[in-house]
């Protein structure tokens, strides 16, 4: 099936535009990316998953975090994780959105928008053409979690609008294995998190 190419926003159109990668169900959609500059909340219905990857470059861990929200910007969970390896910044990006999105899967989640601000990381992700190595297996196993949800739209955002997962992503680094909080977090996860829908109201 031919990708189809939308413009809702037309006037942002430049030569050197982004754009974000959308999977609803099994059918791929590129769209320009109209820029963005805070946290948004999603659709009705739908569950944002922030996702960001940390690494320090004489270290050989990684730190992957994670924040779902609802349409109410509420947390549903957040989560950081610590995993060994000396990956590069991209493969550590896709590990974070694998992370995110078996997240999403175990919590039974089925109309989802996942959020990364590593953009080379999301066209990989959700729109492969060539085998890429050790970074397909990660891609293969993506876009399988991608399809098992009813609506999956993967898209890329500047930093500061991803500022909970990349303080998540950076704390995961002085812990030694994972931690989950669901529906509540320690006040400084709070306060970001408030921080975003005070901006968004």
């Amino acid at each position: 099936m031919r990708c189809k190419v939308f413009n809702p926003c037309r006037r942002w159109q430049t030569s050197s535009i982004m754009r974000i990668i959308c999977i609803h169900a099994r059918l791929k959609r590129v769209v320009p990316w109209c820029p963005v500059v805070n946290w948004e909340r999603p659709p009705a219905q739908f569950f944002k998953i922030n996702v960001d990857g940390a690494l320090k470059t004489d270290d050989s861990v990684r730190g992957l975090g994670v924040v779902i929200r609802n349409d109410r910007g509420e947390l549903i969970v957040a989560a950081a994780k610590l995993v060994g390896g000396m990956f590069m910044p991209n493969v550590t990006e896709l590990f974070a959105i694998r992370f995110g999105l078996q997240l999403a899967m175990d919590l039974g989640l089925q109309h989802i928008q996942l959020e990364s601000g590593a953009q080379a990381a999301i066209q990989m992700a959700f729109q492969r053409d060539a085998d890429l190595g050790y970074e397909g297996v990660l891609v293969n196993e993506i876009q399988v979690l991608a399809n098992s949800f009813h609506s999956c739209l993967g898209q890329f955002r500047p930093r500061t609008c991803n500022r909970v997962a990349h303080s998540l992503a950076h704390f995961a680094l002085s812990i030694s294995d994972l931690i989950v909080w669901m529906e509540d977090g320690p006040e400084w996860l709070s306060s970001l998190l408030a921080n975003d829908v005070m901006v968004v109201s």
